[in-house]
């Protein structure tokens, strides 16, 4: 008999970011949402923000990573909080094609990671809300990735899942 696992796919978005900035430093995220390149000061400290959030995701429990992560948040629903009894799911957090959407996939992965969830990133080519014709190549492009990447195999059956929460 089959065994029917998952293919969750869950798109990513800087919110993560946004909820463990400050004030000033999250209006210079929304300016910087679109840039595929982060220049220094800022690198220094998204670098550094990155690391205190990974941490406290990582060491922090469900309610407090729900609160920083609207992925997070649709993750754990979609499993009732219990994460290990799925391990053989396959899971892709979709990204956009931009520095700050790479660094927030990274930080949802080391927590998922840190879970016993194997993750993986994908950042279409172009994808980013920058303007709606970048924003329609990715999401094509995220469809012909889909199509040759999804699981489509005769000895395990997969349901797929596209969680739309980030």
């Amino acid at each position: 008999m089959a065994t029917t696992r998952r293919f969750v796919l869950s798109t990513v978005g800087i919110s993560t970011l946004l909820r463990a900035a400050d004030r000033e430093l999250g209006g210079r995220l929304i300016d910087a949402a679109n840039d595929t390149r982060l220049e220094d000061p800022l690198k220094g400290e998204v670098d550094g923000l990155r690391d205190l959030v990974i941490a406290e995701l990582v060491a922090g429990d469900l309610d407090r990573n729900r609160e920083l992560s609207a992925e997070l948040k649709g993750i754990y629903a979609l499993y009732e909080d219990q994460l290990a009894r799925r391990s053989a799911d396959m899971h892709v957090l979709v990204a956009t094609d931009t520095a700050l959407g790479r660094l927030a996939a990274e930080i949802v992965q080391a927590c998922l990671r840190s879970q016993g969830v194997s993750t993986s990133i994908y950042a279409p080519p172009e994808l980013s809300t920058a303007d709606s014709g970048a924003f329609s190549r990715g999401i094509k492009e995220l469809i012909e990735w889909c199509e040759y990447n999804a699981p489509a195999s005769q000895m395990v059956s997969y349901e797929v899942v596209i969680n739309l929460t980030g």
